[in-house]
């Protein structure tokens, strides 16, 4: 049985979330932003999908993008609302109870 081309090529929703995953820090800071997905949308260009000449590719790109950016900005406070709830408050011990 053969394979098309279609078949053998990553879903494209997949290329994004490795081009996301493989960011630093920097790319994800608001001055870099627009650099990093049209870097992005680049890559995937070469990878065979037409990311940064068709619209609904590219608003796909955008969409994974925001969504990784408010899981990781969750993440970030979360994280650091939890620190500061356990430097803030004690717990009680069993004798106190």
């Amino acid at each position: 049985m053969t394979t098309s081309d279609a078949t053998e090529k990553k879903p494209l929703w997949l290329l994004i979330e490795e081009n996301i995953l493989e960011l630093d820090s920097q790319d994800l800071s608001g001055e870099n932003l627009e650099a990093s997905i049209q870097r992005i949308a680049g890559e995937i260009d070469n990878a065979g999908y037409n990311v940064s000449r068709h619209g609904g590719n590219l608003l796909k790109l955008r969409l994974h993008w925001r969504t990784w950016l408010t899981l990781i900005l969750q993440r970030i406070s979360s994280s650091t609302t939890s620190e500061r709830r356990g430097q803030n408050s004690e717990v009680p011990s069993a004798d106190q109870m």
